[in-house]
């Protein structure tokens, strides 16, 4: 199981979707997203923009509800990851 740490987390926008942008602890950008019911998890490389990320690896991903959902909480966001086989270590709490 791949174990990931995010550092730093901040929720970019609230519904429709909900998404936030960070970065883990080797310094590359993470970028969340929930919409139309599907979660995704991205990373991109070190030493690049949130860009990078939005296009980069989805090293999580999964369909949590119906399509018409975007809004997730960060405890949402944390529950909802701990079914996957990625094993993520959050920040205490959003930026």
């Amino acid at each position: 199981m791949e174990k990931l740490q995010i550092t730093k987390l901040k929720k970019t926008c609230e519904a429709c979707p909900a998404q936030w942008e960070g970065e883990d602890s080797k310094g590359n950008p993470i970028y969340i997203r929930f919409r139309w019911g599907y979660l995704s998890i991205r990373r991109g490389k070190k030493d690049e923009d949130t860009m990078s990320a939005i296009d980069g690896e989805e090293i999580f991903g999964e369909k949590l509800s119906d399509g018409l959902d975007g809004n997730l909480s960060f405890e949402e966001l944390k529950n909802a990851v701990k079914s996957g086989l990625i094993e993520i270590e959050w920040p205490e709490k959003e930026e």
